[in-house]
């Protein structure tokens, strides 16, 4: 069996979570978009995928982890931090990183 018919085989039986962050929109939309066409074209049904948007990338664990508690089996989490000149970007890709 191919890696692609046994990845359509798994994938047809579970549940996934989507979380996209709709800070830096530009970005995460595209991301989203790419995502949840590749669990479709994977075999994914519509009634097997929950999507869940937050305010941004801050929020991606929290949204994780209700996710995973109400029954998904997967979880991909989305969401983009543009470093600046401070150091906000650090924390924030810490917090999601340790939350996720």
């Amino acid at each position: 069996m191919s890696q692609i018919a046994s990845s359509q085989k798994y994938i047809k039986n579970t549940k996934f979570g989507v979380v996209t962050g709709k800070f830096n929109s530009e970005v995460t939309d595209k991301l989203e978009a790419g995502a949840l066409a590749t669990l479709k074209e994977l075999g994914c049904a519509d009634t097997h995928i929950v999507s869940v948007r937050v305010p941004g990338a801050f929020e991606i664990p929290l949204a994780v982890q209700a996710l995973l508690s109400s029954g998904c089996d997967a979880v991909i989490a989305l969401g983009a931090v543009i470093r600046g000149e401070t150091s906000h970007y650090d924390f924030v890709c810490n917090a999601v990183e340790r939350g996720c």
